[in-house]
């Protein structure tokens, strides 16, 4: 028997395994019917062998070569016991809880409501033993609407109201609430003014309703706002006191609370109540037409609808008057009031004895275009006084309760027109035609006065800077005409 040479290859060997990496040289490769894919890699224990000896009796592995990669020893932290640190790094360390700042709250809401519902019981006492001045007026149109003739009074009623007695300057709806109000008004007058008292704190609740819609920034709790709501409300209520006990004038005081029931209208978004409104107010006042530009506030295609309303509303009240007698509008337009030398009017160069005939045509007019220059600065807020103010200053008289529905909107406009409420043009008003009347005796000095104090609040309404406002989504329109925030327009 030969003797076996060493470096000739064993045939009779066991094949030779194959590793998961490439062939080693000297290898056959494996036939089409085997499987050619690297086995599964499955966890071994340590101490298996995975290396196999070549002819030559040298350890070879079977395991893939992997590059030895040199690990990167990074510096090590050592962390600093809690015990060790100071207290003021302690103190830092820890993010102390975010506590809210309450407002101030010197002056608290219910506060300045008790003041002003105070100052207007207390005028209330006051004027009623001298109360009533113009009711009469109010009180014989209603017996003339239902067909009964007072005392001096002979021409014919009803429908022809306006046609035969041209002096009476106010509306159908007026005459209905008087109707309404007459069961009262004989005994109980003293229920009649109340009911006008409390008109005005109505009012002034809607104003204070529309602020806390239009700037949710104000506290309506803080200092500024209980001075404004002092000091403006207390000006209104002066005002609208003379105008609903000692004149007793359910005209205007309809008219003014129509009207801020459109400004609230306006506020929430809504106009077809604010046609309605403003169309009740032309109703109970014809001069309420001087605020129309309230609605130009809406976009074009919710416009229509406003005025749609408030044409219906007041041609509902006006043209059964209009169709059953002719004159009723030409005898309306001709009646003229003496033209005061304490007038706006007259210190304006008028100097004609009564109201000329283009007068209240201009009253609406300038209201109008002032309302539409304060639409397109937006400032909405200022079309309320901007309307009363044009009314004020071309008309031939002085009558101390023209004065309430300026005071209404220059309340609203200090209580809204700046980055906080400050009473401003509310303090101009009062020293200029609330005051005046009763420290100047001067007729050509008050007229002066009249005329200056309407021109300064409407060019400080429509000039005076006002610096970054925060407005509430639903507050009224402040896009390029004046128009509701389009952060919420709900009907775009």
């Amino acid at each position: 028997m030969t003797e076996k040479d060493p470096w000739l290859p064993d045939t009779r060997r066991e094949p030779v395994r194959r590793a998961a990496g490439p062939y080693l040289a000297g290898e056959r490769h494996a036939g089409p019917q085997q499987d050619r894919r690297p086995p599964r890699r499955t966890s071994q224990p340590a101490s298996q062998d995975r290396s196999w000896r070549g002819p030559t009796g040298r350890e070879i592995s079977t395991e893939p070569t992997v590059p030895a990669v040199t690990p990167v020893r990074r510096p090590e932290i050592q962390a600093t016991p809690r015990d060790s640190l100071p207290p003021e790094a302690e103190t830092e360390t820890e993010p102390e809880a975010e506590t809210e700042t309450e407002p101030e709250t010197t002056l608290a809401r219910p506060l300045y409501w008790t003041v002003l519902a105070c100052c207007a019981v207390l005028l209330q006492v006051i004027l009623f033993s001298n109360s009533g001045y113009s009711w009469h007026f109010f009180a014989e149109a209603a017996q003339l609407l239902i067909g009964q003739h007072p005392t001096g009074m002979d021409l014919p009623g009803g429908l022809h109201l306006y046609a035969n007695y041209p002096d009476l300057q106010f509306g159908p709806f007026t005459v209905l609430v008087t109707v309404a109000l007459q069961p009262f008004s004989d005994g109980g007058w003293f229920i009649v003014t109340w009911f006008m008292t409390i008109c005005g704190l109505v009012v002034l609740y809607l104003v204070e309703r529309t602020v806390r819609v239009l700037r949710p920034d104000i506290d309506i709790t803080s200092r500024a706002m209980a001075l404004t709501m002092i000091v403006g409300g207390g000006s209104f209520i002066v005002s609208w006191e003379l105008l609903a006990v000692h004149f007793g004038h359910l005209d205007d005081v309809l008219a003014l609370t129509f009207l801020a029931f459109a400004v609230a209208a306006v506020v929430y978004r809504s106009p077809m109540l604010a046609g309605l409104f403003l169309g009740l107010a032309v109703d109970s006042k014809p001069w309420a037409l001087v605020c129309a530009a309230l609605l130009l506030v809406f976009p074009m295609r919710l416009l229509w609808r406003g005025l749609l309303v408030t044409a219906v509303v007041v041609g509902v009240a006006w043209l059964p008057f209009v169709l059953a007698d002719s004159h009723t509008l030409s005898a309306a337009a001709s009646f003229t009031i003496p033209n005061v030398p304490a007038s706006a009017l007259h210190a304006l160069g008028v100097n004609a004895q009564n109201t000329p005939s283009w007068d209240r045509e201009a009253q609406i007019g300038v209201g109008c275009v002032l309302g539409l220059i304060a639409l397109i600065r937006r400032r909405w807020e200022a079309v309320f006084a901007l309307g009363i103010g044009a009314r004020i200053a071309l008309d031939p008289s002085v009558y101390t309760y023209y004065t309430a529905g300026l005071a209404l909107g220059l309340l609203l406009w200090d209580l809204v027109g700046y980055r906080k409420p400050v009473p401003l043009l509310s303090v101009l008003c009062f020293l200029g035609l609330t005051l005046a009347l009763t420290l100047v005796h001067d007729n050509q000095v008050l007229g002066e006065l009249r005329l200056w104090t309407v021109l300064i609040t409407s060019v400080l309404m429509l000039t005076l800077p006002r610096g970054p406002i925060r407005r509430t989504r639903s507050s009224v329109l402040d896009n390029v005409r004046g128009r509701l925030p389009a952060s919420r327009r709900q009907w775009d």
